[in-house]
């Protein structure tokens, strides 16, 4: 964020799916790219989901999963320790050897040794 004394860049309302400021400018996340702290600049409307906003009041805003707690979008516990293990007959798991991905035994013996 930068300093500014124009009140018209600090101040936005939301038409439509946009948050808009008083010279039409919305707030944009940069390239459209959907992943964690992108950067959100003020740009010209360009029609981009990008542009597209919710506003979802704090008391109607669903709690952070803690830890243990199941995502039931991901199907995984939120930062607990997993292993991947194949159904196949030795039940051997996802490790990397290397820089390859590769199934292990369920066993004293690192896959290192192999």
């Amino acid at each position: 964020m930068t300093t500014t004394n124009a009140r018209w860049f600090q101040l936005f309302r939301l038409e439509d799916d946009n948050l808009v400021n008083d010279h039409g400018k919305v707030m944009t996340i940069t390239n459209d790219l959907d992943r964690e702290n992108q950067n959100i600049g003020i740009f010209d409307k360009n029609g981009k989901v990008g542009q597209n906003w919710d506003i979802i009041y704090a008391d109607e805003m669903p709690p952070e999963l803690k830890k243990g707690e199941l995502n039931k979008d991901w199907g995984f516990k939120v930062n607990t320790p997993f292993y991947v293990v194949s159904n196949l007959p030795d039940g051997r798991y996802l490790d990397f050897l290397g820089r390859n991905l590769v199934i292990k035994r369920r066993n004293s013996y690192s896959s290192q040794e192999w």
